[in-house]
C-alpha cells in the first residue's frame, strides 16, 4: 500500500475545496454566523493534520501513516493556545483576533471528524495487509 499522502486524503481535497469555496463564493453570497465564522475553524484541523504528519514523514520524523488521535489532540490544544489566547493578546494580533471558546469547539469538531476518517483509513490499511 502507498504512503499517506494528503493529495489521496478524500478528506483533505474535500476540506481545501470548501475552504476554498467558502472564501469565494460563500462569505461574499450568503449570511450566517456559521459561513462567516465557524467553518473555516471547523476546517482547521482536516486541512492542516495531513500536510502537517506528510511534512514530518518527509523529514522522517514519523511514519508515513494517517494522523493519530494523539497527535490530533496535540495540535487541536497547540491551535486552540495559540489561535484563542496567544493572539488576542499579542499587539501584532489583537485586532485580527478575538480569543472565543466556540472556535475551540469548532477545531475540536474538525478533530472528531478527522479522526473518524483517519481511523477509517488505517482500518483499511491494516485489513489490506
Amino acid at each position: 500500500m502507498k504512503p499517506y499522502s494528503p493529495i489521496r486524503d478524500a478528506l483533505w481535497l474535500f476540506s481545501v475545496a470548501l475552504f476554498a469555496l467558502n472564501k469565494i463564493w460563500i462569505k461574499p453570497n450568503f449570511s450566517g454566523a456559521f459561513w462567516h465564522s465557524s467553518l473555516n475553524d471547523v476546517l482547521c484541523l482536516p486541512v492542516w493534520m495531513p500536510i502537517m504528519v506528510w511534512l514530518f514523514a518527509r523529514l522522517r520524523l514519523r511514519d508515513a501513516s494517517p494522523p493519530r488521535p494523539l497527535e490530533i489532540v496535540v495540535c487541536w490544544l497547540f491551535w486552540s493556545f495559540v489561535f484563542e489566547v496567544v493572539m488576542p493578546n499579542t499587539t501584532t494580533f489583537g485586532g485580527f483576533s478575538a480569543g472565543d471558546p466556540m472556535d475551540v469547539l469548532a477545531y475540536g469538531v474538525g478533530g472528531v471528524v478527522g479522526f473518524a476518517w483517519w481511523e477509517h483509513l488505517r482500518q483499511k490499511k491494516v485489513k489490506a495487509t
